[in-house]
């Protein structure tokens, strides 16, 4: 790739960290990240003003090493990174898409890539009406079904931490345009390879996240007696079987709706992006995965989610108790869960396991301070 090519990373999350510090390690890339929220963009400037970013990463084996990256342009005003940029990347919760492509709308080049990373169910209807009806025409819309790594922020602007990184991603494009996942590959490197095909529908039925943090927290709290507890649960190790067998059921109403949509409509690829989370599992993380004998052994024995515990809160008297106020449910129900159960009502599916997870009022008590954020 001999061309110089302009991108901008929005947001300030885990996601937005890793993906500056590799793509300002490649060549022929200009590495820009727009920050709306608050004074975080002034904030990441000072931290990292004499400490470059530094991405620690875990391998496969267990092994870890230290990239430091090179210097990173990040600003708070759109309209100074905006114009002129090839490819632009949204890795912020789901319920900041809406703000962020109504800051950058006015600048926006024609033919620019806009990516959601993830895109979360509807990211191409989000993006259609922000930017208006013709903005399929306009620009190119891609969308992908999770990040590319399990990654944790250890110090604003300075440090992040990647637990894992998958082997293979799946994303679709509106059109037949796929320069900007082009670009995209070069930023994040040889893994995951993304991949290209089918529909747009289908990313949004295929939303990993959607489906695995609300089912993972329903199965742990549905029936929690709303006493502390002495340490923070582990939220993918710690799975059992009522999850798993939640996961199943939720999975195969979502597989269910995908074949009933690639018979009502024809032309549209649908059914072959989408697959069961346990198949997904297996190919996104073959490298990682220690027993992949059974769907939670695959899940509890992933090496990328070592160590990562349930949104929790501490209370005053040193005990732990559930945030349900994490984008786990904030962000991945109404944004999530929601859209897929909406899709398959149109399809005519009955979604007996969704709407059980929909229909769930946890207590709104809250305590303490929260230990599990993230940035926007």
């Amino acid at each position: 790739m001999d061309t110089t090519h302009k991108v901008v990373i929005c947001g300030a999350g885990s996601g937005a960290h890793v993906l500056a510090g590799l793509s300002s390690q490649r060549k022929n890339i200009e590495t820009n990240i727009l920050i709306i929220y608050k004074d975080k963009a002034e904030e990441w400037n000072k931290t990292s003003e004499y400490n470059p970013l530094k991405i620690t990463v875990h391998d496969h084996k267990g092994d870890k090493k230290d990239v430091v990256c090179n210097k990173i342009n990040v600003c708070k005003d759109p309209g100074l990174v905006i114009p002129g940029c090839d490819v632009i990347i949204l890795t912020v919760p789901a319920y900041a898409h809406g703000v962020y492509l109504e800051a950058i709308k006015d600048y926006l080049p024609e033919g620019v890539t806009i990516i959601g990373l993830p895109g979360q169910p509807g990211f191409e209807f989000a993006v259609k009406q922000t930017l208006g009806k013709n903005a399929a025409r306009k620009y190119t819309i891609a969308s992908f079904e999770s990040l590319p790594w399990a990654c944790r922020v250890q110090e604003f602007g300075r440090h992040v931490n990647i637990l894992g990184t998958k082997d293979n991603m799946t994303g679709a494009v509106s059109n037949c345009n796929s320069k900007g996942v082009d670009i995209l590959q070069v930023m994040i490197g040889k893994y995951p390879k993304l991949k290209i095909k089918g529909d747009l529908l289908a990313m949004s039925l295929m939303s990993i996240n959607s489906t695995l943090h609300p089912c993972i927290m329903f199965a742990k709290w549905n029936k929690w007696d709303e006493c502390p507890l002495e340490e923070p649960p582990l939220f993918y190790q710690g799975i059992d079987k009522n999850a798993i067998r939640l996961l199943t059921d939720v999975s195969n109403e979502i597989l269910g709706a995908a074949k009933t949509i690639q018979r009502m409509v024809k032309g549209v690829d649908v059914s072959s992006q989408v697959v069961h989370m346990y198949s997904w599992y297996l190919t996104s993380y073959p490298t990682c995965i220690e027993d992949p004998d059974t769907f939670l052994r695959a899940v509890a024995t992933n090496r990328a989610y070592k160590g990562l515990i349930h949104p929790v809160v501490k209370t005053d008297d040193g005990g732990y108790v559930p945030d349900f106020d994490s984008r786990y449910l904030t962000e991945d129900i109404p944004y999530g869960l929601a859209p897929i159960k909406g899709i398959c009502e149109i399809a005519g599916i009955s979604t007996p396991n969704i709407d059980r997870v929909l229909a769930w009022k946890p207590p709104k008590r809250q305590y303490g301070r929260r230990l599990y954020y993230d940035y926007f």
